[in-house]
């Protein structure tokens, strides 16, 4: 059976880790601001949606210590996923492969198009950038065009 007081103090500790607020925490994982407010008093038990909403967004967090309180807090990172993630190349690599490449173009926009069009490995299906948005974790953004 489900312990209120603690249920709500996991959630409260998960919210305060990441230095959100209980209302930015409701908007990240798509839930009613009211909702956070009456499971951290203990007038609600969390339903189903609302444990998988934040497994979704916070995946490290260890399912059973949110539902039961046991186990650790935050899941291990698992070592041929580490593995996996750092042999998978990104723009940014290929930036850093290719230092001549990016010295010799007069501009960003035509660097990454440099970069884009030498390496042969990369999927000729890529769409061009038309906005970049910055997410903090205080709510807040910055939008690049």
């Amino acid at each position: 059976m489900l312990n209120h007081q603690e249920f709500s103090n996991r959630l409260e500790f998960i919210i305060k880790h990441y230095e959100l607020s209980a209302a930015i925490f409701a908007d990240r994982i798509g839930v009613q601001r009211s909702s956070i407010s009456h499971l951290l008093s203990g007038r609600n038990n969390p339903s189903l949606d609302f444990v998988v909403r934040v497994m979704d967004k916070f995946p490290e967090i260890n399912f059973n210590w949110f539902v039961k309180g046991k186990g650790e807090i935050f899941i291990k990172k698992n070592a041929e996923i580490t593995q996996l993630k750092s042999i998978t190349p990104t723009l940014f690599d290929q930036v850093l492969d290719n230092p001549k490449e990016v010295s010799q173009s007069s501009n960003s926009k035509s660097q990454v198009e440099t970069i884009l069009t030498s390496n042969s490995s990369i999927d000729k299906k890529i769409k061009p950038i038309d906005k970049i948005l910055v997410l903090y974790k205080d709510g807040s953004f910055d939008s690049y065009i």
